[in-house]
């Protein structure tokens, strides 16, 4: 198996997580194969927990998985598939609905209303007591709107109920990495089966986790999940809008609407403006597999193994 490396970077329009003031995001496309080649992403968040992006080189060159490199290796096995036989891997697929991702900055509110969605996502905790007053002004200014909110674990179950006190808690679809006595549904983003028994929602990302055996774990925990990127190159958030395609058509009770739309974090590249203008319905690039089909064949590529 030939493995050949991208390295890009990413430069985010505002803060991403309230553990991190970085803007720099940077990681590795992958391209497998000789002649009909796959495509995957490595993204690491060592906020998150990963292991940093020149580790998962190295273990990549001598065979070792991390759950990063484990799924690349998937999503390019999928996509290679998919382009030896011509055909893009959305043809007929019916992608999720999916909330607006945003940051704590300028006017993303009124531009997500404007584009469309009905539900945002925003990463808090970075200033809770800021945040929480400019929120609930937003909540009066749109009233159908519905919220969610990822904490990061950064704060207290204290600084959490303060945070939602002023809130119209009832336009909450849930809040995430957080805990709260207000009754509010949480959320948790971990591929632990004991969390699943804990929390009513979980958070699936494709990008470093068997997305089918979370989900069907999900069902059978009588419980809600949900698909989203990992705020990675377009490539990867193809893939994650891919697998949320399919759990819809396998698990139609279980997913919730999704987390699909990230490319608009990013200042514009060339790949971003094939996904488009962000909106709810996810807009999947033209070409064959998860598509870019001339912008990767134009990239420098260096084969590692």
């Amino acid at each position: 198996m030939k493995i050949a490396l991208h390295h890009y970077s990413l430069r985010s329009r505002g803060c991403l997580n309230a553990k991190s003031a970085r803007r720099a995001f940077d990681g590795v496309l992958i391209r497998v194969g000789e002649k009909d080649f796959g495509y995957g992403c490595i993204h690491p968040w060592q906020e998150l927990g990963d292991e940093p992006l020149d580790e998962q080189i190295e273990k990549l060159k001598v065979g070792e998985m991390t759950p990063l490199i484990r799924e690349a290796l998937v999503c390019a096995k999928i996509d290679a598939d998919a382009r030896k036989e011509g055909r893009n891997l959305f043809d007929g697929l019916q992608v999720p609905l999916s909330h607006a991702t945003l940051p704590m900055v300028g006017d993303v509110i009124d531009n997500a209303v404007r584009c469309g969605f009905d539900r945002v996502k925003l990463k808090v905790g970075r200033d809770w007591e800021e945040e929480s007053v400019l929120i609930a002004s937003q909540m009066q200014r749109y009233p159908d709107l519905k919220w969610r909110f990822d904490f990061n674990h950064t704060c207290s179950i204290e600084e959490v109920d303060a945070f939602l006190k002023p809130l119209q808690l009832e336009k909450i679809d849930f809040i995430e990495d957080a805990e709260n006595s207000c009754g509010v549904t949480q959320a948790l983003d971990r591929e632990d089966q004991r969390v699943i028994e804990e929390y009513e929602v979980l958070v699936v990302k494709p990008a470093r986790q068997n997305a089918w055996d979370a989900f069907t774990q999900v069902q059978a925990a009588e419980k809600k999940a949900m698909v989203t990127s990992y705020m990675d190159h377009p490539l990867g958030q193809s893939y994650a809008a891919y697998v949320a395609g399919k759990l819809l058509q396998e698990f139609p009770d279980v997913i919730l609407p999704c987390g699909l739309i990230t490319h608009g974090l990013f200042e514009q590249d060339a790949f971003t403006k094939m996904l488009g203008v962000p909106s709810p319905s996810f807009r999947p690039a033209r070409g064959t597999g998860l598509g870019f089909d001339e912008l990767l064949e134009d990239l420098a590529w260096k084969i590692v193994i």
